[in-house]
């Protein structure tokens, strides 16, 4: 009676032992199977969350973003390589001699970016150029290619704000960064600059804010 229980016993462990999962083990494109005996196993997640914002930056720079600045981070700064626009010393217009139309080419609305959060970028000014110490306003504009950013020239006024940081209700977005695109996007825009004419404006030292906005779109 003894041995027949024995064998039974022998059995089932036979058959458990045929019925275990074995683990696989895949290295360099070699399949290992592991016995079922006196393995150990653990298991965890691997995740990732690119939700955060490591880096939102913006500034007037005199040189372009390029191929050769994507990897730059926190280059805002002053001693960039995009060689930012001191804010005391801000952005001068020369006067054209023959049109009287002062203007100035070579600035660039610059943005660095790495977010999962979608995020605006947009242009405003805080009014006509005024001159200090008297009367006397000039319009200006600020375009870049063919979308116009800013026109204080007349009535029907594009990117003003007496605030400053209001968003434009046109909607007239520099850039507009779409996380489910791409987490990073370093980029840059030429601004073309330029007033109505000075020649019958009194002269003196005219001044405007312009604001280059970054605001979270979420």
């Amino acid at each position: 009676m003894k041995k027949i229980v024995l064998s039974l016993l022998m059995v089932v462990v036979v058959l458990a032992g045929t019925f275990a999962d074995p683990a696989i083990w895949v290295s360099d494109g070699v399949t290992y199977v592991l016995g079922p005996y006196g393995q150990q196993s653990a298991i965890t997640p691997v995740w990732l969350s690119t939700q955060s914002t490591l880096q939102a930056e913006v500034g007037f720079t005199r040189e372009p973003v390029t191929a050769d600045h994507y990897n730059l981070f926190l280059t805002l700064l002053n001693g960039s390589k995009l060689n930012p626009i001191d804010a005391t010393t801000g952005i001068e217009l020369s006067v054209n001699r023959e049109s009287g139309v002062a203007s100035n080419n070579s600035i660039y609305a610059t943005w660095l970016i790495q977010s999962g959060s979608p995020i605006d970028i947009y242009l405003v000014a805080d009014g006509k150029l005024k001159r200090s110490g008297g009367s006397g306003e000039i319009g200006w504009t600020v375009t870049s290619g063919e979308n116009e950013f800013i026109n204080c020239m007349g009535l029907n006024r594009v990117g003003i704000s007496q605030t400053a940081i209001a968003a434009p209700t046109n909607k007239s977005y520099l850039f507009q960064h779409d996380p489910s695109e791409y987490f990073k996007h370093y980029g840059s825009r030429i601004l073309n600059i330029s007033t109505e004419e000075v020649w019958y404006k009194p002269a003196g030292y005219y001044s405007a804010n312009l604001y280059l906005v970054i605001k979270s779109a979420s």
